[in-house]
């Protein structure tokens, strides 16, 4: 047999001769494919430790021979940027933002006037060898690169010159996209917990899209970090890379430059992108496009170091603002605590401490730390119980809506002001559940708000007890998802109010003249009164016009306008400072308010009112204050009285000169109200008036002239200040809506009339009184 097989296997006609020819062939193939993969490692081991290559044959990635020439022209820079510290110390981060040309004047702009401010020592941004006027802006133009994308031989030459200037002078180096959002504080603070000696590449993994799978050049292990929401290296992973860039950039297997990055890190330093689930949310992308401004946007930045893409800088500022209110918020909350610390001091050791401490402490400069400083307590002390039950402070109870006991309205939506405190609030208690979560390996999420409970003590904060359904996940160990409901107490204690002087003109406020502009057809009454309470306020303030226009041309109230203007006169030739002109045709406020506007030069201080109006000096000088040229409109909310024939309990024989004497107005939700959605009373300068082309002059009648002038000025880009002013009252007087009204108008002055009527209070005790129901 074994004669046999030798034959079979030898012989040319035997049945094995292609399987014998096949296992040479292979075997032959297989020693020549590892000599030559053998002899090539070698080559480029070689290549790498002298760092020559021989050129590229594509002429996009040729690399120039200044490589490494001389910035003369940039030195002051370069040696700004490599200062240490106060003591003498490395900086902890650099961060170079990859640029073009185009965007210098845009994006790089934005970003030094927002987050930039706080990286202003150590940020440099890098564009092409062809950007002319940097307009004082800290831009490296990279010589022998241009705009073009894919932007791999900038990227790579802007780490070269990184190293090469700044490799001694920082702990950490960050390159960026120029669409980026950096918390700079906050991530200088999370690099401080990694030993910059150690090779380290941080990012947020990337795996590249679907449809480009297998296009990379990436293993079946291989990963890259993602270049928008920014890589990060240590001076050590640094210090490896740079011998050997020149190599990765001749050899390139794809188009993004962060993958050839990441790759070059991978074959030189041996170090893959950080593989961390918590990196999503620190280095976060927005993969389904640009970022806008949003609630979820919110929860988003109480733990994002960084924000991609951030391409419109309106949201660049909307962040950058946020961010300092959230900063403003945690010195107040740390101010809180000082503060209660100090009262504690003060409480157990006062006796005990030297009078040179001074305390207790001085309230005109440091608040009031009784109240700033009061503990957490949900239930109140035996000493601060009610005398009365009427004093008790009710809880308010939510789930979809809010249910309250004292409020006229016992069920209704939930008040604007209480939901972004809500999600403020759920913010907060989820980072605090969450906090070194990474060494735990679990991750805790607010899905729903089951019901809870809130309170407002004015001496000492807001409670809230709040019942959540919650989203528990651990991706350690053994994975797994489930729901868990949690119990949460919260109180947020008053902090110390901050007072800040503005000068808003170099002239005295008190110099400034008010100019009151009236339109007027008829209400004879009514202007007795405005008049006798505009000579009150002139006596004591000189610096207070009065302007009326008048409709003589109005059939009813012809004789009326006729024994105005003859007063008008007799006033004005007394030497009170008033003007007055006329308009033909129907009575249009619009129209009579524009016309009072021409009466006064552009940079004369306009306050426009109806003759309803009662004001005093304090009115006055709010207008004056709020009021500020080229920045500002103020639209003071006017409190607006009731119809008292609905009210019971008014004595009128008491209250005979109740419209004539702004003393005897009584101010509470019983007798009017705040009309919040009132525009008609405003103050502003006759240049921004101008400047937003005045009065829609089209809409005739009563209403709507206010609103389209308030939706134009709230689109500019002037600032609109609404604030309670005690000082304008609106006198209740009856409203007539004529049918000749266009639909809209019709509707808002029968809403502006039947809100005038009464308080719900005051109507529900008018109907039982009188048994109407």
């Amino acid at each position: 047999m074994r004669f046999r097989f030798n034959y079979l296997l030898c012989s040319p006609h035997g049945p094995y001769k292609s399987y014998l020819h096949f296992l040479i062939s292979f075997i032959a193939s297989l020693t020549l494919c590892l000599y030559f993969q053998r002899n090539e490692k070698v080559t480029v081991n070689q290549k790498c430790d002298e760092g020559k290559v021989s050129s590229s044959s594509s002429p996009n990635h040729q690399v120039n021979s200044n490589l490494d020439q001389s910035y003369e022209s940039l030195l002051p820079l370069i040696e700004s940027l490599r200062r240490p510290t106060d003591d003498g110390n490395k900086r902890k981060l650099f961060i170079g933002v990859m640029t073009a040309q185009k965007f210098i004047d845009y994006r790089i702009n934005h970003i030094m006037e927002t987050w930039g401010q706080d990286a202003k020592d150590f940020i440099a941004f890098f564009s092409s060898s062809s950007s002319k006027d940097n307009h004082g802006l800290p831009v490296i133009n990279l010589p022998t690169v241009d705009d073009s994308y894919p932007p791999q031989k900038k990227s790579f030459l802007m780490l070269k010159f990184i190293h090469d200037h700044f490799i001694d002078s920082y702990e950490w180096f960050m390159r960026a996209d120029d669409d980026i959002f950096i918390n700079v504080d906050k991530l200088i603070q999370f690099l401080g917990s990694v030993n910059s000696s150690k090779p380290h590449l941080i990012g947020q993994m990337g795996l590249g899209k679907i449809e480009e799978l297998g296009q990379l050049g990436l293993g079946d292990d291989d990963n890259f970090c993602m270049g928008g929401p920014g890589i990060i290296m240590s001076s050590a992973t640094l210090r490896s890379m740079i011998p050997h860039i020149e190599y990765c950039l001749k050899h390139l297997y794809s188009t993004h430059e962060d993958v050839e990055i990441s790759r070059c890190v991978g074959t030189f330093v041996g170090l893959p992108c950080t593989r961390s689930y918590q990196m999503q949310s620190l280095l976060y992308h927005n993969f389904s496009g640009q970022i806008v401004w949003s609630n979820r946007l919110r929860k988003i930045l109480k733990t994002a170091l960084t924000l991609h893409p951030v391409k419109n800088s309106s949201t660049l500022y909307d962040i950058y603002y946020h961010m300092m209110q959230i900063d403003h918020e945690n010195i107040r909350f740390e101010i809180t605590k000082n503060h209660r610390d100090l009262r504690n001091v003060e409480h157990n050791y006062g006796d005990l401490i030297e009078r040179q401490f001074n305390l207790p402490l001085d309230p005109l400069v440091h608040g009031d730390t009784n109240s700033i400083g009061t503990p957490i307590e949900l239930t109140p002390k035996s000493k601060d119980q009610c005398l009365h039950r009427s004093d008790l402070i009710t809880w308010d109870f939510i789930d979809r809506y809010q249910y309250s006991v004292k409020n006229s309205n016992p069920r209704r939506r939930i008040d604007g002001s209480l939901i972004p405190a809500l999600e403020s609030n759920l913010i907060n208690i989820v980072n605090t559940i969450n906090k070194g979560s990474h060494f735990r390996g679990r991750i805790v999420d607010f899905k729903s708000l089951y019901y809870g409970y809130t309170k407002l003590d004015p001496s000492k904060g807001v409670y809230y007890i709040l019942d959540l359904l919650m989203t528990y996940r651990r991706y350690k160990g053994r994975k797994y998802t489930l729901p868990v409901r949690k119990h949460t107490y919260i109180m947020q204690t008053f902090s110390n109010p901050i007072f800040k002087e503005i000068k808003s003109s170099s002239q005295p406020l008190e110099s400034i003249t008010v100019n009151i502009i009236v339109p007027l057809s008829g209400r004879f009454k009514q202007f007795q009164r405005f008049i006798n309470n505009f000579i009150r306020v002139n006596k004591k303030d000189s610096n207070v016009n009065l302007a009326f226009i008048l409709f003589p041309d109005v059939i009813d109230t012809r004789n009326v306008s006729i024994q105005m203007k003859t007063i008008i006169i007799n006033l004005m030739n007394s030497g009170l400072p008033i003007r007055f002109a006329e308009l033909g045709g129907h009575f249009s406020r619009a129209a009579g308010l524009q016309r009072g506007a021409s009466l006064f030069k552009s940079n004369d201080l306009l306050f426009f009112v109806d003759i309803d109006i009662t004001f005093n000096l304090n009115a006055i000088e709010r207008v004056r204050l709020n009021t500020i040229q080229g920045k500002q409109v103020y639209y003071p909310i006017v409190y607006s009285q009731y119809d008292n024939q609905f009210d019971i309990d008014f004595n009128f024989d008491q209250h005979s000169d109740y419209h004539n004497n702004d003393n005897n107005i009584i101010i509470d939700s019983v007798h009017g109200y705040w009309r919040q959605f009132g525009f008609g009373i405003v103050s502003i300068y006759n240049s921004d008036l101008i400047n937003n082309n005045g009065l829609n002059l089209s809409i005739q009648g009563w209403g709507k002239e206010d609103v389209d002038l308030y939706e134009r000025l709230v689109q500019s880009n002037l600032t609109i200040f609404r604030s309670p002013d005690s000082g304008l009252i609106h006198i209740f007087h009856q409203t007539d809506c004529p049918n000749g009204l266009h639909g809209n108008q019709y509707e808002m002055c029968l809403g502006s009339k039947y809100n005038n009527l009464a308080s719900i209070e005051t109507m529900s005790k008018y109907i039982y009184h009188n048994k109407i129901l």
